[in-house]
């Protein structure tokens, strides 16, 4: 998820997942993508996907909160999620192998 589009397809995602409207503006900044989620009378949530000498870190941010930083897209996906829909119960991703249907 290096390009601006790629950020941008996961944000609409996202998005969609949480059954939220929102318009996704991405970019490439000075340390990686960055990305404004603007929501009609929300408050704009920035996020920034750098890559730094330990590996990636995500950093989500609104007009009126300090960034917060997250080491994983796990962490972020938490955090966005609790920004984009307050209301909404916090979910779990479980991932499964197919292998055992083999036969």
């Amino acid at each position: 998820m290096d390009t601006a589009a790629e950020l941008n397809r996961f944000l609409r995602g996202l998005c969609a997942a949480l059954d939220v409207e929102a318009e996704v503006v991405t970019s490439l900044g000075a340390l990686g993508t960055e990305a404004a989620i603007h929501r009609p009378d929300q408050k704009t949530i920035f996020v920034s996907r750098e890559r730094m000498d330990f590996g990636i870190v995500w950093s989500i941010s609104t007009e009126a909160s300090q960034k917060r930083r997250h080491p994983s897209a796990q962490g972020a996906i938490r955090s966005l999620a609790a920004l984009l829909a307050p209301s909404k119960p916090a979910g779990r991703v479980l991932f499964a192998s197919d292998r055992g249907l083999e036969a």
